[in-house]
């Protein structure tokens, strides 16, 4: 499903990133559920077929994806 690719990938991104050598497994898996599960909830199909077509998201995909990772960065922040 959407939201199980993108926290895997997300996971996986955020485990092998340098900045986050400190960041507990636990944390970054909160982190990447809400990404996954707050992304799911915004993300039209539209947008899902530019970034196939485009290999990128589309400008307001990208809005949507920061505004998510900052929310759910506070909320990991929280937890």
């Amino acid at each position: 499903t959407f939201v199980k690719s993108t926290a895997s990938s997300c996971v996986t991104r955020q485990q092998s990133a340098p900045e986050n050598k400190s960041v507990s497994a636990a944390t970054i898996n909160s982190f990447c559920a809400c990404y996954g599960n707050a992304l799911a909830d915004v993300t039209t199909m539209e947008e899902l077929t530019y970034m196939v077509e485009h290999h990128g998201p589309s400008p307001s995909m990208a809005a949507k994806i920061n505004a998510t990772y900052q929310k759910c960065v506070e909320a990991a922040n929280k937890s």
